[in-house]
């Protein structure tokens, strides 16, 4: 893979491979690039499998969710949510990641009332506000007011993200 840690590449051990691949993955969304995103994170799934670390299946199979919404692939969005909500059971705190993607899923599907239903069941889940940073329980309370109409105030709210990507992220779709 190009771009791979040489010591991951090296080593050629399966952990190693399925830690390179996720952070290549990462690097590709941060660059926009979904495709390469989704490639990376589908050979980290492979690799974790190979290296018995199956804990971190859920939270690579958020991460493809999220670039598929990217990408208007939205049946494989639900696909990969359904396999993540798999390993609720060992780690609560995966609910409030896949419940996360489907506020994203079904702000971009226009689905207003899954979207309300979703967002109710993430802000009132405990953990949400416990291990959900700053910015991003921002971002989903201004998709939340973009959905009711309320533009005024989420363009207020966008003001207090922290970095100007996602500052101007969410001011262009508030305007759009």
């Amino acid at each position: 893979v190009v771009g791979m840690s040489s010591a991951a590449a090296s080593s050629g051990s399966s952990l190693g491979q399925m830690y390179a691949h996720r952070v290549i993955g990462l690097i590709q969304s941060y660059r926009s690039n979904s495709e390469l995103a989704v490639y990376n994170f589908k050979k980290a799934t492979e690799y974790c499998v190979k290296a018995k670390e199956e804990q971190e299946l859920p939270v690579i199979y958020n991460m493809i969710a999220r670039e598929l919404i990217k990408l208007g692939r939205f049946d494989e969005v639900e696909e990969y949510c359904s396999m993540a909500e798999e390993f609720q059971d060992f780690y609560p705190s995966l609910r409030v990641k896949t419940l996360m993607t489907k506020v994203y899923l079904y702000d971009a599907q226009d689905r207003a009332d899954d979207f309300d239903r979703v967002y109710q069941e993430l802000i009132h889940n405990p953990l949400y506000r416990s291990q959900t940073d700053r910015d991003t329980r921002l971002m989903i309370d201004i998709c939340w007011l973009r959905s009711r109409g309320r533009l005024h105030e989420a363009l207020q709210k966008s003001d207090s993200l922290a970095t100007d990507k996602e500052r101007f992220g969410q001011k262009h779709l508030i305007y759009a």
